[in-house]
């Protein structure tokens, strides 16, 4: 899996709000969520971008040092 860089914000109850990420230089704007769940790797999101591109984003468990 590769690492991209997010743009997001956490609502009042800590949910993670994506609204674009880049992929390979691309930017890509989140026009919706279609599915989200938590795992033990972290939290996993759909998401819609345009053109009706799904993309799964992986927000990782962070390990205290």
């Amino acid at each position: 899996m590769d690492s991209v860089e997010v743009a997001a914000r956490f609502d009042e109850k800590g949910k993670i709000i994506p609204f674009s990420f880049i992929y390979n230089q691309h930017t890509y704007r989140v026009e919706s969520i279609s599915h989200r769940w938590k795992s033990d790797d972290g939290h996993h999101i759909l998401v819609m971008t345009p053109g009706n591109r799904a993309d799964h984003l992986l927000f990782a468990q962070q390990f205290p040092f």
